[in-house]
């Protein structure tokens, strides 16, 4: 029973995990992730991270208001999306120019190092996606999930995860009540997940060879 506990757990993390990720479809997607790009881009140059001085921190500040009011004016223009594709490299490239008349060469190699970082960070992100869903496919094969049954856990675990979220944001809550409701809304998470599947599956979950690889 505690070995199908556990794998139960494992495919509801797992298909979560991806649930995620596919919700975010392609025009917003895209239109986040170039929001995200420009608020990275304004975050190497974080005073505290690049020890600037006193008359370094206003430059910088009136540049990241430049930048942020450039990037907005861009996003509400008329041009094409390859046009803005073309602009929105041009203020990029005009920023790293002017950044680097603002910054001491010892500041430059120190924003380019948090620049790798965050890269390297991200190629690890979109490996670590990709293993995940390896994964899922692996599950659904192995347990023989049916289509409305991937429909039905993907609604499942979209509803744990907002309840969990408003769990972790809400104030009036102590760390260790946070704790407490967390594990009653992982277990009656996990229950909702096994009354989704039938005894053939839930014993082949439980003898799944590979289980132990699923994190």
């Amino acid at each position: 029973m505690k070995k199908l506990a556990l794998s139960i757990m494992a495919i509801a993390i797992t298909f979560a995990s991806i649930a995620q990720k596919n919700n975010k479809g392609g025009k917003h997607k895209n239109h986040k992730e170039k929001t995200e790009n420009e608020a990275r881009h304004n975050d190497d140059y974080k005073a505290e991270k690049l020890d600037l001085n006193d008359a370094q921190k206003v430059k910088v500040k009136a540049q990241n208001e430049q930048f942020k009011k450039q990037m907005e004016e861009l996003k509400a223009s008329n041009l094409s999306d390859e046009q803005k594709k073309v602009r929105r490299k041009e203020i990029l490239e005009a920023r790293r120019q002017q950044m680097a008349s603002i910054l001491t060469p010892e500041q430059k190699l120190k924003a380019r190092k948090i620049r790798k970082e965050k890269n390297d960070k991200k190629d690890i992100g979109i490996k670590n996606r990709e293993i995940r869903k390896e994964k899922v496919e692996k599950l659904k094969e192995d347990v023989a999930l049916t289509n409305n049954q991937s429909a039905q856990l993907k609604a499942l675990n979209e509803s744990f995860r907002t309840k969990v979220k408003a769990v972790q944001s809400n104030a009036t809550l102590t760390g260790e009540q946070k704790k407490e409701q967390r594990q009653a809304l992982q277990l009656k998470h996990k229950e909702d997940i096994r009354s989704l599947l039938t005894t053939e599956q839930k014993d082949r979950m439980k003898n799944r060879p590979n289980r132990k690889a699923v994190k």
